[in-house]
C-alpha cells in the first residue's frame, strides 16, 4: 500500500477538470490545502515587507531620465520575481486558491503601482493636485464654477469627492492623492475577474485575466482624477451587462436573421428588457426574480447618470459597448440602450451648456479628422528626447502586444458564441472614438484603456489554448515580460511628473505674493497648483510655445491686460518636461530665465532650488507695491 508523508494528501485523477496548470491526470502529492494557504501567506507577508524596505531604500534623487527603475532598488526587482513565482505557484493550487491569489495580487498591486507613493517625498502628478483644489472649492463653497475650468461642467466627482472628504474630516484633498491609484487598481480588480468570468466561464482563465490586467495597465488614468472613478463605473456597468443582466442569444444582426430565417419572435415584456424576462419561464428557472432584475436595471441607470455627469468621454463609449452587447446577443438589456444614450446626450446639451456655448468649435472641430487626431496623440508623442522616445516605444509596445495577443485569442476561440462575439466588439468599438476626437492627445490612451477589460479576456482565452509547455507556463512568461515593460511605460516620465516638495513651497509663496485677482502663469503644465484659491486668480494656460521661442512680447500679453498684475512662475518640473517631451535644449530653462530676469518688465520676486517667481512690471513704472531693487 502507498504510504503518504504526514502533511501531504493523495490526489486522485480528474479527467473533467481540464487545469491551467497543465497537471497530468493522473495520482499525485501535493502539499494540504491548509498548508499550502499557510505558507503562501507567509511569503506574501515577507516579500511585502522586504518590497517596502527596498522602496524605502530608493532614493529619490536617482530619478532620472528612464523615471523611476534608475532609482529603485535591486532588491525591489529581487522581490518582484519571487512575487511572480510565489504567483504561478499560487495559480496551480487546488484548495484555497482565490484567497491566495488575492493576496498576491494585492501584494503586486502595491508594489508596483504603489512604488512613487514610497519612493517619492511628494504625492505625485501635478494634475491630482488641481483636481483637489477643486474638490475642496466644492466642499467649502458648495457650488460649481464652470467658466473657470470645462471639468465643473461634468461635477459628479468633485461632488462625491467633496463629500467624501467632508465626511472624513481630512484637511484638504490632498491627503487622498498619493495612495489613490493603489486604492483604484485594487477596486478594479474584483470587477476584472467577474467580468472575465462571465465571459469566459472558467474561474483558472478569470484569474490569467486579472493578473495580467494590473501589468497591462499602463496608461497612468488612475490617479485622483474624475476619469479613474469612471473607469471603475465604466468596469462596473459592463459587469452588471453580461453577469446578472447577461444572456447567451443568438446575435441580432439583420443579414443573419435574413441570411438563416431562424428569427425568434420577440415578445415585448417590459420596456427596458426585451425578450420578456418577465413572462420567460427558463429566466426564472435560472434563479432571476423581479426585484433583483429592478435592481440591476435601476443600478445601471445610476451608473449611467454618474458616467454622463462625470466624464465626457466614458458615458459614449459605454452606451456603444451596451449597442454592441445587445447585437451580439449577450445581454439582456436591450431598449435601455436608447435611454443610456439620451441620457447622455441630455447632459451635454443641457448640464454642460456652459463649456460647449463658449467652445463649440473645440467639440465638433475635430469630428471626422481620424489622421490629424491620431497625429495629434501618437506622432506628436514620438518626439523629445531619446529617453522620452524609449519610454514611447515601452508604451507602444505594451499596447501593440496585448492588442495583438486578443486578436489571436479571438481568432483561436471558434466556439465561444455570443461571449466570443461581445469579447471581440468590445475590444474594436472604442476605436470609433479616433472619429470623435483627440481628447488633448489622449485618444490612444482612452482607446486602450477602455479595450483592455476585453483584451485580457481574450488574452487569458489565447493561453488557455495552448497546450504546450503548459497555460500556466505561457502565463508566466507573459508576466515575466510584463513587468519590466510596465515599470518602464507606467513610471518612466516620472522625472518630469514628480512633484518636488520646494514646488509646492514654490506655489505657496505664489499664492502669499500675487495679489487677488492677478494673473498667473506657468510654462507648461508640469506645475502642482490651483490646490488652493482656486476663484481668486486668473489662471492662463501654459504657453510653452511663447517661452521655448523666447517671444518677450508674446509672454508680456499674456499679462499686461491685468491691472492687478501678473506673475510667472518656472520650476524644475516644467523645465524637464519641456526638454523631455518636445525635445528643447536642457539649457532653455536658463535661458528663459535670463529672458526674463533682462527685461524690464518682469522682477524676479521669489527662488529657491527648483523654481522661480518672476513678477510683471507695468509699461512706463513699477508695481507701487513691490518697487524693484
Amino acid at each position: 500500500m502507498l504510504k503518504v508523508p504526514e502533511g501531504y494528501v493523495l490526489q486522485t485523477p480528474d479527467l473533467r477538470d481540464a487545469r491551467l496548470s497543465g497537471r497530468r491526470p493522473h495520482a499525485s502529492m501535493e502539499p494540504s490545502g491548509h498548508a499550502r494557504a499557510a505558507v503562501g501567506a507567509l511569503v506574501c507577508a515577507g516579500l511585502l515587507a522586504v518590497g517596502l524596505w527596498a522602496l524605502r531604500a530608493s532614493p529619490e534623487s536617482r530619478i532620472g531620465p528612464y523615471g523611476l527603475i534608475q532609482a529603485l532598488s535591486p532588491w525591489y526587482y529581487a522581490v518582484l520575481a519571487g512575487l511572480l513565482l510565489s504567483l504561478m505557484w499560487a495559480l496551480g493550487a487546488r484548495k484555497f486558491r482565490a484567497p491566495l491569489l488575492s493576496l498576491h495580487l494585492i501584494v503586486l498591486v502595491i508594489l508596483v503601482h504603489g512604488a512613487p507613493a514610497i519612493v517619492e517625498s511628494a504625492p505625485r502628478f501635478a494634475t491630482a493636485w488641481l483636481h483637489a483644489g477643486f474638490t475642496d472649492y466644492v466642499a467649502m463653497a458648495g457650488r460649481f464654477l464652470p467658466r473657470v475650468d470645462a471639468r465643473f461642467s461634468w461635477p459628479s466627482f468633485f461632488a462625491g469627492s467633496a463629500l467624501l472628504d467632508k465626511a472624513a474630516g481630512l484637511p484638504a484633498a490632498t491627503a487622498l492623492i498619493r495612495w489613490w491609484p493603489v486604492a483604484l487598481n485594487l477596486l478594479y480588480l474584483p470587477l476584472i475577474f467577474q467580468i472575465a468570468r462571465a465571459f469566459l466561464r472558467s474561474d483558472e482563465k478569470a484569474w490569467v485575466a486579472t493578473i495580467v490586467f494590473p501589468l497591462a495597465n499602463w496608461v497612468g488614468q488612475d490617479y485622483y482624477s474624475p476619469q479613474s472613478i469612471a473607469f471603475l463605473l465604466y468596469l462596473t456597468f459592463i459587469f452588471l451587462l453580461v453577469g446578472p443582466l447577461g444572456a447567451n442569444d443568438r446575435p441580432l444582426w439583420p443579414r443573419y436573421w435574413r441570411a438563416h430565417g431562424q428569427g425568434r419572435v420577440l415578445r415585448m415584456g417590459r420596456p427596458w428588457l426585451r425578450g420578456g424576462p418577465w413572462m420567460d419561464h427558463q429566466y426564472w428557472q435560472n434563479g432571476h426574480r423581479p426585484r433583483a432584475v429592478g435592481f440591476h436595471v435601476g443600478a445601471l441607470v445610476v451608473l449611467m447618470a454618474a458616467m454622463a455627469t462625470g466624464h465626457q468621454l466614458t458615458p459614449i463609449v459605454a452606451t456603444g459597448i451596451a449597442l454592441m452587447f445587445v447585437l451580439a446577443g449577450r445581454t439582456r438589456v436591450r431598449w435601455l440602450v436608447v435611454a443610456f444614450a439620451l441620457m447622455t446626450t441630455a447632459w451635454v446639451c443641457y448640464g454642460a451648456v456652459s463649456f460647449w456655448a463658449g467652445h463649440f468649435g473645440l467639440l465638433v472641430g475635430q469630428a471626422g479628422a481620424v489622421r490629424g487626431n491620431v497625429g495629434s496623440s501618437i506622432l506628436a508623442r514620438l518626439q523629445g528626447s531619446q529617453p522620452h522616445q524609449f519610454v514611447v516605444d515601452a508604451r507602444l509596445a505594451v499596447s501593440v502586444l496585448i492588442w495583438l495577443l486578443a486578436l489571436l485569442g479571438g481568432l483561436a476561440w471558434r466556439s465561444g458564441g455570443a461571449d466570443r462575439r461581445a469579447l471581440v466588439a468590445g475590444l474594436l468599438l472604442p476605436f470609433a472614438t479616433v472619429a470623435g476626437g483627440s481628447y488633448g492627445g489622449e485618444v490612444v490612451l482612452r482607446i486602450y484603456l477602455f479595450t483592455l477589460p476585453f483584451a485580457v479576456c481574450l488574452v487569458a482565452a489565447l493561453i488557455a489554448k495552448i497546450r504546450w509547455p503548459s497555460p500556466r507556463v505561457i502565463a508566466g512568461a507573459l508576466v515575466v515580460l510584463l513587468v519590466p515593460l510596465f515599470l518602464v511605460a507606467r513610471w518612466g516620465n516620472e522625472l518630469f511628473e514628480l512633484v518636488r516638495p520646494s514646488e509646492v513651497v514654490s506655489v505657496k509663496a505664489l499664492y502669499r505674493i500675487a495679489r487677488p485677482g492677478s494673473t498667473l502663469i506657468s510654462i507648461t503644465p508640469q506645475l502642482p497648483w490651483r490646490f488652493a484659491d482656486v476663484a481668486r486668480f486668473r489662471y492662463e494656460p501654459s504657453n510653452l510655445d511663447e517661452f521655448a521661442l523666447e517671444s518677450l512680447p508674446a509672454i508680456v500679453r499674456l499679462v499686461e491686460g491685468n491691472r492687478r498684475g501678473g506673475y510667472v512662475i518656472i520650476t524644475t518640473s516644467q523645465i524637464v518636461y519641456g526638454w523631455q517631451t518636445y525635445g528643447l535644449a536642457r539649457s532653455w530653462g536658463t535661458t528663459v530665465k535670463g529672458l526674463l530676469s533682462r527685461s524690464p518688465y518682469f522682477w524676479l520676486r521669489y527662488t529657491n532650488p527648483n523654481a522661480q517667481i518672476f513678477q510683471y512690471i507695468p509699461r512706463g513704472g513699477h508695481d507701487d507695491e513691490h518697487p524693484p531693487a
